[in-house]
């Protein structure tokens, strides 16, 4: 299932940095990116779209293709700290 920007963007946790993740399995590759960033990763993405349960678990619910054809996967407001 596809995604809007807006769409995606209603996803978003509260606050300035939001949590991504390069990798579904070790090593994870988390970082904290900026809202900004992660708002512009999506407006230039190729595709943004619903995770899969793996990623889901984890409290990344959202996924983006970036510039390379990789999968990043963002932190939803639905995350268990």
């Amino acid at each position: 299932m596809s995604l809007t920007v807006d769409q995606a963007t209603a996803l978003l946790p509260d606050g300035e940095r939001i949590m991504v993740m390069t990798r579904i399995e070790p090593p994870y590759g988390e970082q904290a990116r900026s809202r900004l960033q992660v708002l512009e990763a999506l407006k230039s993405s190729q595709m943004i779209d619903t995770s899969g349960p793996v990623a889901t678990a984890h409290g990344y619910g959202l996924c983006y293709l970036d510039n390379r054809s990789n999968w990043i996967f963002v932190e939803t407001k639905d995350k268990e700290k």
